[in-house]
């Protein structure tokens, strides 16, 4: 892939905070570039920058070959933003929130007829458009942010928590047409805490922490590099006694036993040996990569939602 957006050097101070301390990061085009990390690790500064909202203290943004600074307009034209925090007028039906924003972003006669009608039927607001948007759901309101951010049918959308506080089914919609997004040629820059999403969705990863980058690339490389992790599901109320795991390191879940990444062949022999010889039934076993959450735990040691 050829790279879209190409972040070198980025730095960001906000008084004696260092919200970013030398950033350096490519999105190619076409990606669904995920950006994650703890609460304060940078990435909403980092979406910030990326659209123009604030400017960085040092380091450069590119795109397209082209230095953000000098050709800001030209790429805010071409670009969508979908904050975290919900971005429109309470007091307003979501068809007309569609119409001043279309009007804010230049938009006239027919062709902003035409970019409303098919932002309420992207975001499935056709039934409710002309309702008090302070009336609508979370997940409407979400639907409401996005359908917004998507008015000047914009090559690269950036996404902040696009997900957070609404129904399973509002969530499933949304990341449906993110992908379809996608497909159609957009480039996603998706900031998340939900694991699940990002590795649904995405192509590539980055993990913050403290303003830097821990790991950045590929999806499946950064999992696919990733040491083993096995899992042994136990018959229910099976009693374990706490000599037998002094070799390994292990946590317990309910009925599942989750040994830690890089235990060895030999040690998850000798444990499954003593299962067998107390009368502890083995309901599976399963032996593959880690998936994101566990590289996100080991890289960045810290909760996800500290």
């Amino acid at each position: 892939m050829m790279s879209l957006i190409e972040i070198s050097g980025i730095a960001k101070r906000y008084g004696e905070t260092q919200a970013l301390d030398g950033v350096d990061l490519t999105v190619p085009a076409g990606a669904v570039f995920g950006l994650l990390g703890p609460n304060g690790a940078g990435k909403t500064t980092l979406l910030n920058l990326l659209f123009g909202l604030t400017p960085a203290c040092a380091g450069e943004i590119r795109v397209g070959g082209r230095e953000l600074r000098r050709y800001l307009g030209a790429f805010r034209a071409e670009m969508g933003y979908v904050p975290q925090d919900l971005a429109f007028y309470p007091s307003l039906s979501g068809r007309r929130n569609l119409e001043i924003f279309a009007g804010v972003l230049g938009l006239r006669g027919a062709r902003r007829r035409a970019r409303v009608a098919a932002c309420i039927e992207l975001t499935g607001l056709e039934r409710y458009a002309g309702r008090r948007s302070e009336d609508y759901s979370g997940g409407l309101k979400r639907r409401l942010n996005l359908a917004i951010g998507l008015l000047n049918e914009p090559r690269i959308l950036c996404l902040d928590e696009p997900t957070v506080g609404i129904d399973p089914q509002s969530r499933a919609f949304l990341l449906e047409q993110f992908q379809a997004l996608n497909r159609g040629g957009v480039t996603l820059i998706y900031s998340s805490h939900y694991m699940d999403e990002v590795q649904q969705i995405c192509s590539h990863v980055a993990i913050l922490d403290g303003g830097r980058v821990l790991v950045s690339g590929p999806l499946a490389a950064l999992l696919h590099g990733g040491d083993q992790v096995i899992e042994i599901g136990l018959a229910p109320g099976s009693r374990l006694h706490e000599e037998w795991l002094s070799g390994v390191q292990a946590v317990r879940e309910g009925d599942l036993l989750r040994l830690a990444a890089g235990t060895s062949m030999a040690a998850l022999s000798v444990l499954l040996g003593l299962f067998a010889a107390h009368g502890v039934a083995v309901t599976h076993l399963s032996y593959g990569r880690r998936n994101l959450e566990d590289l996100f735990m080991a890289l960045t040691n810290r909760s996800l939602r500290d």
